[in-house]
Protein backbone atom coordinates (compact mmCIF):
# COMPACT_ATOMS: atom_id res chain seq x y z
CA UNK A 1 0.00 0.00 0.00
CA UNK A 2 2.95 2.33 1.01
CA UNK A 3 4.28 1.89 -2.85
CA UNK A 4 0.98 2.82 -4.23
CA UNK A 5 0.66 5.77 -2.36
CA UNK A 6 4.04 6.77 -3.26
CA UNK A 7 3.54 6.53 -7.02
CA UNK A 8 0.28 8.30 -6.75
CA UNK A 9 2.31 11.16 -4.93
CA UNK A 10 4.87 11.14 -7.83
CA UNK A 11 2.01 11.54 -10.49
CA UNK A 12 0.67 14.47 -8.84
CA UNK A 13 4.06 15.96 -7.61
CA UNK A 14 5.18 15.31 -11.68
CA UNK A 15 2.91 16.91 -13.10
CA UNK A 16 1.57 13.71 -15.02
CA UNK A 17 -2.25 14.03 -14.70
CA UNK A 18 -2.43 14.59 -18.87
CA UNK A 19 0.44 12.25 -19.31
CA UNK A 20 -0.31 8.92 -20.94
CA UNK A 21 1.78 7.13 -18.88
CA UNK A 22 -0.33 7.65 -15.79
CA UNK A 23 -2.19 4.67 -16.99
CA UNK A 24 0.88 2.96 -16.98
CA UNK A 25 1.88 4.01 -13.27
CA UNK A 26 -1.69 3.28 -12.13
CA UNK A 27 -1.43 -0.15 -13.35
CA UNK A 28 1.82 -0.68 -12.15
CA UNK A 29 0.85 1.09 -8.96
CA UNK A 30 -2.40 -1.63 -9.02
CA UNK A 31 0.53 -4.59 -9.25
CA UNK A 32 2.39 -3.67 -6.50
CA UNK A 33 -0.43 -3.63 -4.58
CA UNK A 34 -0.80 -7.56 -5.20
CA UNK A 35 2.53 -8.29 -4.19
CA UNK A 36 2.55 -8.15 -0.31
CA UNK A 37 -0.47 -10.48 -0.21
CA UNK A 38 1.26 -13.15 -2.25
CA UNK A 39 4.69 -13.05 -0.41
CA UNK A 40 2.36 -13.50 2.70
CA UNK A 41 0.56 -16.62 1.19
CA UNK A 42 4.14 -18.43 0.32
CA UNK A 43 5.62 -17.48 3.65
CA UNK A 44 2.29 -18.84 5.19
CA UNK A 45 2.59 -22.36 2.80
CA UNK A 46 6.34 -22.73 3.53
CA UNK A 47 5.85 -22.49 7.06
CA UNK A 48 2.94 -25.35 6.67
CA UNK A 49 5.51 -27.38 4.97
CA UNK A 50 8.40 -27.36 7.44
CA UNK A 51 5.87 -29.06 10.16
CA UNK A 52 6.50 -33.14 10.27
CA UNK A 53 3.19 -34.74 9.47
CA UNK A 54 1.57 -36.66 11.87
CA UNK A 55 1.59 -40.71 12.07
CA UNK A 56 -1.88 -40.28 10.78
CA UNK A 57 -1.67 -37.93 8.40
CA UNK A 58 1.21 -40.09 7.19
CA UNK A 59 -0.35 -43.11 6.78
CA UNK A 60 -3.72 -41.01 5.25
CA UNK A 61 -1.26 -39.49 2.56
CA UNK A 62 0.36 -42.68 2.25
CA UNK A 63 -3.18 -44.54 1.84
CA UNK A 64 -4.06 -42.14 -1.25
CA UNK A 65 -0.66 -42.47 -3.23
CA UNK A 66 -1.36 -45.91 -2.69
CA UNK A 67 -5.10 -45.86 -3.85
CA UNK A 68 -4.03 -43.28 -6.98
CA UNK A 69 -1.43 -45.74 -7.99
CA UNK A 70 -4.12 -48.59 -8.35
CA UNK A 71 -6.11 -46.87 -9.81
CA UNK A 72 -3.69 -45.34 -12.61
CA UNK A 73 -2.46 -49.01 -13.10
CA UNK A 74 -5.64 -50.49 -13.58
CA UNK A 75 -7.01 -47.97 -16.33
CA UNK A 76 -3.30 -47.78 -17.98
CA UNK A 77 -2.40 -51.50 -17.88
CA UNK A 78 -5.32 -52.77 -20.26
CA UNK A 79 -4.26 -49.69 -22.56
CA UNK A 80 -0.61 -49.90 -22.76
CA UNK A 81 -1.07 -54.20 -23.67
CA UNK A 82 -4.06 -52.35 -26.77
CA UNK A 83 -1.12 -50.25 -27.55
CA UNK A 84 1.76 -52.20 -27.25
CA UNK A 85 -0.36 -55.41 -29.46
CA UNK A 86 -0.87 -52.60 -32.04
CA UNK A 87 1.75 -51.66 -32.43
CA UNK A 88 3.38 -54.98 -32.89
CA UNK A 89 0.78 -55.53 -35.32
CA UNK A 90 1.79 -52.80 -37.24
CA UNK A 91 5.47 -53.96 -37.16
CA UNK A 92 5.01 -57.04 -38.80
CA UNK A 93 2.53 -55.82 -41.41
CA UNK A 94 5.05 -53.05 -41.93
CA UNK A 95 7.94 -55.64 -42.03
CA UNK A 96 6.25 -58.17 -44.14
CA UNK A 97 4.80 -55.33 -46.97
CA UNK A 98 8.71 -54.46 -46.71
CA UNK A 99 9.93 -57.93 -47.31
CA UNK A 100 7.81 -58.39 -50.02
CA UNK A 101 8.41 -54.54 -51.95
CA UNK A 102 12.07 -56.26 -51.70
CA UNK A 103 11.69 -59.44 -53.13
CA UNK A 104 9.51 -58.33 -55.86
CA UNK A 105 12.73 -54.99 -56.49
CA UNK A 106 15.38 -58.06 -56.34
CA UNK A 107 13.58 -59.89 -58.58
CA UNK A 108 12.82 -57.69 -61.32
CA UNK A 109 16.66 -56.03 -61.44
CA UNK A 110 17.73 -59.88 -61.63
CA UNK A 111 15.31 -60.43 -64.22
CA UNK A 112 17.35 -58.60 -67.22
CA UNK A 113 20.69 -60.15 -65.95
CA UNK A 114 19.17 -63.38 -65.77
CA UNK A 115 17.98 -63.27 -69.61
CA UNK A 116 21.39 -61.95 -70.84
CA UNK A 117 22.96 -64.95 -69.01
CA UNK A 118 20.31 -67.54 -70.57
CA UNK A 119 20.37 -65.34 -74.44
CA UNK A 120 24.32 -65.39 -74.20
CA UNK A 121 24.35 -69.74 -73.20
CA UNK A 122 21.50 -69.93 -76.15
CA UNK A 123 23.73 -68.30 -78.52
CA UNK A 124 26.62 -70.43 -77.32
CA UNK A 125 24.48 -74.12 -77.53
CA UNK A 126 22.99 -72.64 -81.21
CA UNK A 127 26.56 -72.24 -82.52
CA UNK A 128 27.55 -75.56 -81.06
CA UNK A 129 24.52 -77.57 -82.04
CA UNK A 130 25.31 -76.05 -86.08
CA UNK A 131 28.73 -77.99 -85.53
CA UNK A 132 27.33 -80.95 -83.75
CA UNK A 133 24.14 -81.36 -86.16
CA UNK A 134 26.29 -83.27 -89.34
CA UNK A 135 27.80 -85.54 -86.64
CA UNK A 136 24.56 -86.15 -84.31
CA UNK A 137 22.80 -87.03 -88.25
CA UNK A 138 25.85 -89.47 -88.95
CA UNK A 139 25.85 -91.35 -85.83
CA UNK A 140 22.12 -91.88 -84.71
CA UNK A 141 22.91 -93.93 -81.58
CA UNK A 142 25.96 -93.27 -79.79
CA UNK A 143 25.60 -96.90 -78.46
CA UNK A 144 28.02 -98.89 -81.04
CA UNK A 145 30.95 -96.00 -81.46
CA UNK A 146 30.44 -96.18 -76.83
CA UNK A 147 31.18 -99.93 -77.54
CA UNK A 148 34.15 -100.05 -79.65
CA UNK A 149 35.72 -96.91 -77.80
CA UNK A 150 38.49 -97.31 -75.30
CA UNK A 151 38.29 -96.18 -71.48
CA UNK A 152 40.62 -94.86 -69.41
CA UNK A 153 40.89 -92.44 -66.54
CA UNK A 154 42.24 -88.67 -66.86
CA UNK A 155 45.28 -88.40 -64.25
CA UNK A 156 44.86 -84.47 -64.36
CA UNK A 157 41.31 -84.79 -63.56
CA UNK A 158 40.52 -88.34 -62.22
CA UNK A 159 37.57 -88.52 -64.51
CA UNK A 160 36.60 -91.45 -66.05
CA UNK A 161 37.02 -90.78 -70.14
CA UNK A 162 37.45 -92.44 -73.55
CA UNK A 163 38.31 -92.49 -76.95
CA UNK A 164 35.35 -93.08 -79.66
CA UNK A 165 35.04 -93.08 -83.43
CA UNK A 166 32.58 -91.21 -84.70
CA UNK A 167 31.42 -90.40 -88.48
CA UNK A 168 31.64 -87.05 -89.76
CA UNK A 169 29.34 -87.50 -92.39
CA UNK A 170 26.37 -89.70 -92.63
CA UNK A 171 26.85 -92.92 -94.75
CA UNK A 172 24.55 -95.54 -96.15
CA UNK A 173 24.97 -97.66 -93.11
CA UNK A 174 26.39 -97.46 -89.71
CA UNK A 175 28.35 -100.26 -88.53
CA UNK A 176 26.97 -102.31 -85.46
CA UNK A 177 29.02 -103.14 -82.57
CA UNK A 178 32.02 -105.72 -83.00
CA UNK A 179 31.77 -109.13 -83.39
CA UNK A 180 33.54 -111.76 -81.61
Amino acid sequence: MAARAELEKAVEAGGLRRDPLRFVLAALSSALSVFPAAVRRVEAASETVRQPLSPKAEAELLRRVEEAARRGAATAGPAIARRTAVLAGVSLAAAAMLGAVAGWWAGRTSVPGEIAVAEHGIRMSLAASAAWLPILQANPDPRPALARGQVFRDERTGWRAGTITLYLEPGSSVPGPPRR
